[in-house]
């Protein structure tokens, strides 16, 4: 009796298991896509900042909000044992944000950023456009997640789509 709850458990653990690459039909999660719009800001300016403020607007539709700003990471590679391989995620000194825009299509946007210092000065006044593009978080075959677009602050203080 235990061998074969042992076997049955066996058998369901391995067929959770499965995926497309051992013949098994392609499956698509409930991986979900931020609708909006991100950016970055390279290490020169974010060491000065503290706040952004970010405004786009789709033709008179307006999106506008204070936008909470992160320490950028990169991946870096770690030792191997075997086939298992570590990595570690390392700042780079940048900083990145996003506007949530529910509802987001491909229409182009005209998008505002202030970035200011700690005492509330501005730092930084930029604006661009940029067009969305539709986000397959789970790969094209499991359909369109949403829209989303990007914007960079690059070392010299430009602006532009990423």
């Amino acid at each position: 009796m235990r061998s074969g709850v042992l076997a049955a458990g066996l058998a369901f653990a391995v067929g959770c298991g499965s995926s497309s690459s051992s013949g098994g039909a392609r499956q698509c999660t409930m991986i979900g896509t931020r609708i909006g719009v991100g950016v970055e800001i390279a290490a020169a300016y974010a060491e000065r900042t503290t706040t952004a403020h970010m405004r786009a607007c789709a033709g008179d539709v307006c999106r506008e909000s204070e936008v909470r700003l992160s320490p950028s990471t990169v991946s870096v590679p770690g030792p191997c044992t075997g086939e298992v391989c570590m990595a570690q995620a390392t700042p780079t000194g940048a900083k990145n944000g996003f506007l949530d825009m529910p509802g987001l299509t491909g229409a182009p946007l005209r998008v505002s950023l202030t970035l200011s210092d700690a005492a509330g000065a501005e730092v930084l006044v930029r604006e661009a456009d940029v067009t969305p593009a539709e986000s397959y978080p789970n790969g094209p075959d499991c359909g369109s997640g949403g829209f989303q677009a990007g914007v960079a602050v690059a070392a010299d203080g430009s602006f532009a789509a990423r």
